[in-house]
């Protein structure tokens, strides 16, 4: 069902519907985890947003293969992290992902910015009350075998 708002909200910020996203906005809001992003929160907005850089396929991480670093989450199989890299389903490279804390946040609507990046997207929930702000600027996914010239 849409989300029903009862207020204008500036033309200048990409503003999307809960429905027009594959995750529950209000679950979002309130992760169980309180130190910087948490993997469930990294692994659904990747879901969302991200695409393999070779082929531009959609990827699917693992939220079991995550690792929680400074606040940041990724998956990569470089540092000596206990982690494992994500394998693209269309194309099979090996890609690096990190999430960094600022990808994803919550935001009421008397904070909406008049204007933002268009990499920057406002999901709305809550009767148009919340947001969820996910800065794409903050969403790094790396072909590992290009990185290290293999390819």
């Amino acid at each position: 069902m849409p989300t029903t708002h009862t207020h204008d909200e500036p033309d200048g910020i990409n503003v999307l519907d809960a429905d027009d996203v594959g995750f529950v906005p209000e679950r979002m809001a309130k992760p169980d985890y309180y130190d910087g992003i948490a993997p469930s929160v990294a692994a659904n907005v990747v879901r969302e947003f991200g695409e393999c850089p070779r082929c531009e396929h959609d990827i699917d991480p693992d939220v079991t293969d995550a690792v929680h670093v400074d606040r940041d989450v990724e998956w990569t199989d470089q540092g000596g992290r206990h982690t494992s890299p994500h394998t693209c389903e269309n194309c099979d490279a090996t890609l690096r992902i990190l999430a960094e804390e600022k990808l994803f946040g919550t935001i009421g609507y008397p904070r909406l910015p008049d204007s933002m990046s268009d990499d920057v997207y406002f999901v709305r929930f809550d009767d148009g009350r919340q947001y969820n702000v996910v800065n794409t600027h903050q969403l790094f996914i790396t072909d590992l075998e290009e990185l290290r010239g293999e390819i």
